[in-house]
C-alpha cells in the first residue's frame, strides 16, 4: 500500500496558514477541509481504490531529507522508500525487517532451503492424479509424472537443485514448484540417498501418500536414511548415523543381537546370548532437534548387524526412514485419506545355523511441515515409528514401522541355537526402542528395535489445527524428560 504523504503535507501547510478551504485527491477522489479543519460531508463520494491510511510515523521523517533512503517504521509493519525524490510507504503483509537493506518480510523455509525456490519464474501447479504413483529421485530430480528429466534448474516448470547442509554432510534434494495437490489414492514415492524438500509458493494438499519408508531392501535406504549394518561373520557391523545401533559380539560359542537405532529416542539394546554371556549391541543414541529454526533435515539411524560365528552371517540392521520437508508461503493440508510415511526398517535374522543373532531395526525418520497455516484434517497419519529387531538364531524379522499408531513387532525367535526375539520398535506411548527378549538356556539373541524418529508441524501464528489426526509420536509425548520428538512451532519469516 502507498501513500502520497506530499499531499497530506500540502493540507497541513494550507489548515496551519489559516486557509478557509481547501480541496486535494488521494486515489483519485476529492476530500475538502472547511476552515475548522473538519472533514467535509463525504456522502456519495466513490472511495473505491482510496486509500486513507494515516501517515507513517514521524520516526521516518527524515526519508529524502538527507537522511536514510529506507527504513522501517515503529509500527513494525510499515517499510518506506525513497522513490524519485519522494517517500513511499509500503505496508508489508509479513512485517518489515531492518537486518540488511530494510525490506518487507517473507516466508523463510526451515533448513537450506529459501524464498528464492518458491518465487523462481515459471514455476507450475503440480497436481498428481487420482490413484498413480509419482516417483521423485533426490540424486538426480527425475520426476515420472508429471515428466521432468533429470538435471537442476527448472524442467517443465518444476525446479531441482542440491544443497549441502552447513555442518553437515547431508545434501538435500530440493524441488519447488507453485502448488501441489496429491490427490485421493496417490502416492509420491521418494528414490534417491538425498532428503527431499519440497518448496512452493501456493498450497499443498494432500490426500495421497508420501512414502519415504522405502521399499526397507538391505542395503537400500531412500532420502536420507542411514543403512543399517551389514551382516558378517564372526563379528557385525554397526548402524550408519549419528544414532546407529552397535553390532553384537561373538564370543565362545554365543551371539548378541545387533542394537536399534536411535534418533527421536534410542534405540532397543540387542539381546545378549546365553553362551558365555555374550554381550549384545546398545542401542543407538537419541539426537538432533527437528523444532530448530535451521534444523539439519536428515534421516533415521540404522540398527546395529547381529553378530555370527565363522562360516554363518549374522542378521544385517534395518535402515532408518527418510526425511522429507514441506514448505508453503501458503497453506500445508492433509486431508483424511492422507499418510506421510517415514518409518524406519526391519531388522534380518541370521543366516541359518550355529551360531546366528538378530539385526537391530532402524529408527524413525524425519517429517517437517512449514507453511502460512497447517490444517491436519480428521484421519490423516504421519508416523515415524522404528522399525522391529530380527529375531536371533535363524528366527524371523521384524516388521517395517506402520504408518500408524502401532508398534512394529520384533522377529519371532529361531531354531538356530535356538533365539530369543527381537524387540518392538519404538511408537506412540512407547518412544524408544524396545531391547530383544532376554536370553534363556542357550538362546543366541534377537536385534533391538528401532527407536521413533522427528515430526516438526511450524506455521505463521504457531497454531496448527488436528481434528482426530494420528501422529506417532504424538506432540508433546516426551520419555524421561527428554524433549518431544513431536512438535508445533512458527515458521520463520526474515
Amino acid at each position: 500500500m502507498r501513500r502520497l504523504l506530499s499531499a497530506f503535507a500540502v493540507v497541513a501547510g494550507l489548515l496551519a496558514a489559516g486557509t478557509m478551504s481547501c480541496t486535494f485527491h488521494v486515489g483519485g477522489v476529492a476530500l475538502g477541509f472547511d476552515s475548522d479543519a473538519s472533514v467535509q460531508d463525504l456522502a456519495g463520494a466513490d472511495l473505491a481504490g482510496a486509500d486513507l491510511a494515516p501517515p507513517p510515523p514521524v520516526d521516518l521523517a527524515g526519508i529524502c531529507n538527507g537522511g536514510a533512503t529506507s527504513g522501517c517504521a515503529s509500527d513494525g509493519t510499515t517499510l518506506l522508500v525513497c522513490e524519485n525524490g519522494q517517500p513511499v510507504a509500503t505496508v508489508c503483509t509479513d512485517g518489515c525487517s531492518s537486518d540488511g537493506t530494510p525490506h518487507c518480510k517473507q516466508f523463510d523455509p526451515g533448513g537450506v532451503a529459501a524464498p528464492s525456490d518458491y518465487l523462481a519464474s515459471g514455476l507450475v501447479d503440480v497436481v498428481i492424479p487420482a490413484n498413480t504413483t509419482a516417483v521423485f529421485n533426490t540424486d538426480t530430480g527425475e520426476i515420472n509424472t508429471p515428466a521432468r528429466q533429470g538435471g537442476l534448474g527448472n524442467n517443465n516448470g518444476i525446479g531441482f537443485r542440491q544443497v549441502t547442509q552447513p555442518g553437515s554432510t547431508i545434501s538435500v534434494g530440493i524441488f519447488s514448484m507453485k502448488s501441489l495437490t496429491l490427490s485421493d489414492g496417490a502416492i509420491l514415492n521418494v528414490v534417491g540417498s538425498r532428503p527431499i524438500s519440497i518448496v512452493t509458493s501456493g498450497d499443498i494438499v494432500l490426500n495421497g501418500t508420501i512414502d519415504v519408508l522405502g521399499s526397507c531392501v538391505v542395503g537400500s535406504p531412500v532420502a536420507g536414511g542411514a543403512p543399517g549394518g551389514a551382516g558378517k561373520a564372526a563379528g557385525g557391523n554397526a548402524g550408519g548415523g549419528t544414532g546407529g545401533g552397535k553390532p553384537g559380539q561373538f564370543a565362545g560359542g554365543g551371539t548378541g543381537g545387533g542394537g536399534g537405532g536411535g534418533y527421536g529416542e534410542h534405540g532397543g539394546a540387542g539381546a545378549a546370548s546365553f553362551f558365555s554371556s555374550t554381550a549384545g549391541g546398545p542401542g543407538g543414541v537419541r539426537f538432533g532437534d527437528l523444532s530448530a529454526v535451521d534444523p539439519i533435515l536428515g534421516g533415521g539411524s540404522g540398527g546395529g548387524s547381529g553378530a555370527a560365528g565363522v562360516g554363518v552371517l549374522g542378521g544385517a540392521g534395518g535402515s532408518g526412514g527418510g526425511a522429507v520437508q514441506l514448505a508453503s508461503n501458503g497453506g500445508v493440508t492433509l486431508g483424511s485419506p492422507a499418510i506421510i510415511q517415514a518409518g524406519g526398517c526391519h531388522g534380518s535374522p541370521g543366516s541359518a545355523g550355529v551360531p546366528v543373532a538378530g539385526g537391530g531395526g532402524g529408527s524413525g525418520g524425519s517429517v517437517l511441515i512449514e507453511g502460512r497455516t497447517v490444517q491436519l484434517n480428521g484421519g490423516a497419519i504421519i508416523a515415524v515409528n522404528g522399525g522391529g529387531g530380527g529375531g536371533g538364531g535363524g528366527g524371523g524379522p521384524g516388521e517395517d514401522g506402520p504408518d500408524n499408531q502401532d508398534a512394529a513387532a520384533g522377529g519371532n525367535s529361531g531354531s538356530g541355537g535356538p533365539g530369543s526375539r527381537g524387540g518392538d520398535g519404538g511408537h506412540t506411548t512407547s518412544l524408544a526402542g524396545d531391547p530383544g527378549d532376554a536370553p534363556s538356556g542357550g538362546e543366541q539373541g534377537g536385534g533391538g528395535g528401532g527407536g521413533v524418529g522427528r515430526i516438526a508441524l511450524k506455521s505463521k501464528t504457531g497454531l496448527v489445527l488436528m481434528m482426530g489426526v494420528n501422529l506417532s509420536p504424538e506432540v508433546g509425548e516426551t520419555l524421561q524428560g527428554h524433549p518431544s520428538p513431536a512438535t508445533v512451532g512458527m515458521a520463520q519469516f526474515h
